[in-house]
């Protein structure tokens, strides 16, 4: 049984192999699992990651009335049957296995797989794994209701086929959806941390940023968002507008530290962050706004970069150049650039980048304390960075450290 042979959603297809099986009544080899990855930001962010994982569970389990269902929260429920005990053993060592190489992929700690998932007996703990998935499903339902009113209420569909890129049309749709939406629900916040080691956490700012992969899920599921360069950076100075809106709504006050903004140079350029301008000292002092740019806007217009740069500092904004990588750190640290800081992505696929001759000597020349290593979702990352040099540090394993506010690093 194939949950994607239909259009129906996972949660929609699972629901009715439940109750068929609970019709059965034949419960006794059969079972349920529960993969509770725990992480939608990350899978969102690596969509590739998550199908990975569902490919490899779909191997070990085959094709013999069993089934692989990912769920919108990503999570991932089995169902199989094994009429031996020695056979659900081997599951049992198999799952794990599966869940150990792919810990990188899930964004999980090292010895955090084995406890990812829960097995259930349904001779025994049908009902148990039944009120958990039904959570799942209502939630999944809720979740549809919301999408179903936003868009009544903007007036605006999405029908594109699946995978889909944006095209002018849609991507007009989409604005004019944006235009009409409360913002502030896709609105994410992510802290940045200075983390020394044998010392507390402290947070260093609060980055503001539109969650796409929420506003994809929410608003335009059939569309790939990023496929098409231009039109997705026209999406994002829509995006960079509401956001400038977002602020005077009560989204950030005097007592919300540092806050970063992601911001295209042409939204920096625009008449609307004029205005914004001029208004935002009633709410936050401009010291504590940090304005992110991507680096690639660098390459755009570097004379306009350079202007918003200094408009930018002459009116009393931080500067951060965004999505830096290590090999062209030297280039973007140059004074010229005009950034106080540059967040430098580490790339979970090439974490020996980090162990090669030298990167410490690159850190330190490029100001290790304006140095920021983004992407840091593991243990690795963080000691990796610290090697070279580097305080400041955001990404999920941050996230779960602050979770313990006494913990000091190691």
């Amino acid at each position: 049984m194939d949950p994607k042979a239909t259009e129906a959603s996972d949660e929609e297809a699972l629901l009715t192999e439940l109750s068929r099986v609970k019709k059965s009544e034949d419960l006794q080899f059969r079972y349920g699992v529960i993969v509770a990855m725990n992480s939608p930001a990350w899978f969102s962010r690596r969509r590739e990651n998550f199908q990975q994982i569902i490919d490899a569970l779909r191997k070990l389990l085959g094709q013999s009335d069993s089934g692989v269902f990912a769920m919108h929260n990503y999570n991932i429920v089995l169902l199989f049957r094994r009429d031996h005990r020695y056979h659900l053993e081997n599951f049992d060592s198999d799952l794990k296995t599966i869940l150990r190489q792919h810990a990188s992929a899930a964004g999980l700690e090292e010895g955090q797989a084995q406890d990812a998932y829960e097995l259930f007996a349904f001779k025994d703990q049908f009902q148990d794994f039944e009120a958990i998935v039904m959570k799942i499903i209502d939630d999944y339902r809720s979740f549809q209701e919301r999408r179903a009113r936003l868009l009544n209420k903007a007036g605006t569909a999405m029908t594109t086929a699946q995978g889909q890129p944006l095209t002018a049309t849609s991507l007009a749709k989409l604005e004019d959806l944006l235009r009409k939406a409360d913002i502030t629900g896709f609105l994410k916040s992510q802290m940045c941390c200075a983390a020394a080691p044998r010392e507390q956490m402290r947070v260093f700012f609060r980055e503001v940023y539109v969650g796409v992969s929420d506003l994809r899920q929410m608003v335009a599921p059939r569309n790939d968002l990023r496929m098409v360069k231009p039109l997705f950076q026209q999406l994002t100075r829509t995006m960079d507008q509401r956001v400038l809106r977002a602020m005077f709504d009560g989204f950030v006050t005097r007592q919300s530290g540092n806050v970063s903004l992601n911001l295209n140079i042409q939204t920096i350029m625009s008449a609307s962050f004029r205005e914004f301008d001029t208004r935002i000292a009633n709410f936050i002092p401009k010291s504590q706004i940090i304005v992110e740019i991507p680096r690639f806007d660098v390459f755009w217009d570097f004379a306009e970069y350079l202007t918003a740069c200094e408009f930018l500092r002459n009116a009393g904004y931080r500067v951060l150049l965004d999505h830096v990588t290590l090999d062209v750190l030297p280039m973007f640290a140059r004074p010229e650039m005009g950034a106080d800081f540059i967040k430098v992505m580490f790339r979970p696929e090439r974490p020996n980048e980090w162990r090669e001759p030298g990167v410490a000597e690159k850190v330190a020349a490029a100001e290790a304390g304006r140095i920021i290593m983004a992407h840091c979702e593991t243990a690795e990352a963080l000691e990796l960075g610290q090697a070279a040099g580097i305080r400041l540090f955001q990404g999920f394993h941050i996230d779960n450290l602050l979770r313990d506010p006494n913990r000091k690093i190691a």
